[in-house]
């Protein structure tokens, strides 16, 4: 109640003077004086009174508020959070660092910091001021807050004073935060952040290596590149004024009071001519403890495992990939050409030290490069992988255990096999392709796969078993949930493959033959076995799906039969076409309601009705309809 009488108080005695004051604006000063800063509330009336009366150039009209306003200058100082664009006010901090002046107008201009906030300053070259250095404490008077792009600074100019206080403000017992970034050679250490924990606009130091650099995209900027420590990487750009030292890919660094900056949603830090950097070398060197491969995230890490599969690479820069894995979990590794690393071997392990992850798509990789150290471990260790449930399954590498509860027809030419897996907790959409080392898997068949890739595939989890190791469970059984869906809408369109179709008869496969009775994977037949399906498209106005009717779900909507439909192929001149088109007229057009198992939009049918028209339904929905739409 005190803080609304003195608000009311203010406001009153500047309304006599024709100028109007914010409430919201004075109780909220006040607030802060009185309460974040502990100012007395007489104190803190005179403050806001002075500040207000700056504001307006009614100084000399509000005299009375302090026999001696140079006095009162010096007794009441406002907290930098408490500054409010175009104010007039007096403030104490210490400087944190300095920037080279961007023009002949600016004589110097930098950070200061105090109990409450930082805030960048200039001070103009007209104005004639005391140098202020870095790490020392100063008093600046009638100094205006501004406004530019959102952000407070101030203004040093000719009305202003500069007084130095001794002894400096200890940074240490600012309520702002611990210990700010040291300033200077570098030489001390300061608060090391973490990659992770960066926050836009804040000065950090950190302490990590150098993964990449880059060309520079122009003559302001000395280098830029890829910084990396224990919690992630970054971008980082070393500005051509900054007069830094030169930095160097695989090498540690320490950065100090760099700025951090975002674009693109993707933070990045830059160093100025107020930061520094000092190589770390040794004992200096951030240590690294060691991760386990499940819990690995992006950064540096040290880890030890075994080299479960490699691979060929899919790009000439890479040198080597494959799979490394301990008891927690597998990820993908890669060498690239021209780091002069001793390709890994298989089925060795090794441990491996100041390697990098990182993520693409929500997948995490390591890469190995020329500083990261290499070693050998001569002894054969067990592995004995950790199982995960389906539901749990995220991007990366896993084993799994599962049964194969649907085989799919391929539908490329380099597919060997894809289906759908279960265990108790959920689903996932396998596939194998084609390679001189992979087998196909038996339908209702458990398995164990290890280190299996897990993917995104049209917004569901996949997984690809080339390269990994599965290894069937004779006589094991798992009871998957059920995953049937129902779905419904008008059947727009039949696809071709639709009707009476040929099978390859070679045991185990099954897969539908061309029209010149090619089998993918056992080429010419001449021999089949015929079946029925459907494959259509049901749209129910805001979404598609592609269905699958089995023969026995044909038959029951259609009447027609595997049997008559080979009757009708075989005495009309259209041939299996005829099958088609007869299906196509009884069923296209007309609105279906069918129940089965939903995979990438795909729906797999047991069971499919034909809705009829219901003039019921159809009152209640004009019922609910708004009779002003």
């Amino acid at each position: 109640m005190e803080i609304e009488e003195i608000a009311d108080r203010i406001i009153a005695t500047f309304a006599e003077k024709g100028q109007t004051l914010d409430r919201d604006e004075v109780i909220g000063r006040l607030s802060r004086f009185i309460h974040e800063f502990g100012i007395p509330p007489n104190e803190a009336e005179r403050s806001a009174m002075n500040d207000f009366a700056k504001r307006f150039d009614l100084e000399s009209e509000f005299a009375s508020i302090s026999a001696a306003p140079s006095e009162q200058a010096e007794k009441v100082i406002t907290p930098l959070a408490s500054g409010v664009a175009h104010d007039i006010i007096h403030i104490e901090g210490t400087v944190m660092r300095l920037f080279d002046p961007r023009s002949p107008t600016v004589a110097q201009s930098g950070v200061l910091r105090d109990a409450s906030a930082e805030m960048t300053f200039t001070i103009w070259a007209d104005a004639k001021m005391p140098k202020v250095e870095a790490g020392s404490s100063y008093r600046f008077t009638d100094v205006e807050i501004s406004e530019f792009n959102e952000k407070l600074s101030f203004k040093v100019s000719g009305r202003s004073t500069i007084t130095p206080i001794e002894p400096t403000i200890p940074i240490s017992t600012q309520e702002h935060g611990e210990a700010g970034p040291s300033v200077g050679d570098g030489s001390q250490k300061s608060d090391i952040s973490r990659v992770a924990d960066c926050t836009p606009e804040e000065w950090v130091s950190l302490e990590g290596i150098i993964l990449k650099l880059f060309e520079p995209r122009s003559p302001s900027i000395a280098q830029s590149g890829i910084f990396a420590d224990v919690s992630g990487e970054m971008g980082f750009t070393i500005w051509a004024r900054a007069n830094a030292p030169k930095v160097e890919e695989g090498s540690f660094y320490r950065f100090s009071n760099v700025v951090i900056d975002e674009y693109n949603n993707r933070l990045s830090f830059k160093v100025h001519s107020g930061s520094s950097l000092l190589p770390l070398e040794g004992n200096d060197t951030p240590a690294l403890p060691r991760t386990s491969i499940g819990d690995a995230t992006s950064g540096l890490v040290s880890i030890e495992g075994k080299i479960i599969s490699i691979a060929n690479p899919q790009s000439q820069s890479l040198a080597q990939v494959g799979v490394i894995a301990d008891e927690s979990g597998g990820i993908r590794f890669s060498l690239f050409q021209g780091d002069n690393i001793t390709p890994l071997e298989d089925n060795n392990w090794y441990k491996i030290e100041y390697a990098s992850v990182s993520e693409y798509k929500g997948s995490l990789s390591l890469r190995l490069s020329s500083y990261t150290k290499i070693t050998k471990i001569e002894e054969d260790r067990a592995l004995v992988p950790a199982i995960t449930p389906i539901h749990e399954l995220r991007q990366g590498v896993f084993s799994i255990r599962g049964k194969v509860i649907q085989e799919w027809e391929p539908n490329h030419e380099r597919l060997l096999q894809s289906g759908l897996l279960g265990d108790e907790t959920g689903t996932i959409r396998f596939t194998i392709w084609k390679d001189d080392n992979m087998g196909r898997l038996e339908s209702d068949m458990v398995y164990k796969i290890f280190y299996t890739n897990v993917s995104i595939f049209n917004d569901q989890f996949s997984i690809t078993l080339n390269g990994s190791t599965y290894l069937p469970e004779e006589g094991a059984t798992i009871s998957v949930p059920s995953q049937e869906t129902m779905v419904e809408g008008v059947l727009v369109n039949v696809i071709q493959g639709s009707g009476l179709i040929k099978r390859c008869p070679v045991e185990g496969c099954g897969k539908a033959l061309s029209r010149q009775n090619l089998c993918f994977e056992h080429d010419i037949q001449s021999t089949w076995e015929y079946d029925l399906r459907i494959r259509a498209w049901l749209d129910d106005g805001m979404e598609t799906w592609e269905i699958t009717l089995p023969a026995e779900v044909v038959t029951k909507l259609t009447g027609i039969s595997i049997t008559s439909a080979k009757e009708t192929a075989e005495n009309n001149p259209l041939g299996p076409d005829a099958v088609l088109y007869e299906i196509t007229d009884m069923l296209q057009g007309r609105y279906f309601e069918c129940t089965g198992m939903l995979i990438d939009k795909r729906l797999f049918a047991s069971e499919c009705h034909v809705r009829s028209y219901d003039p019921q339904k159809q009152a209640e929905l004009l019922n609910r309809c708004d009779v002003n739409e």
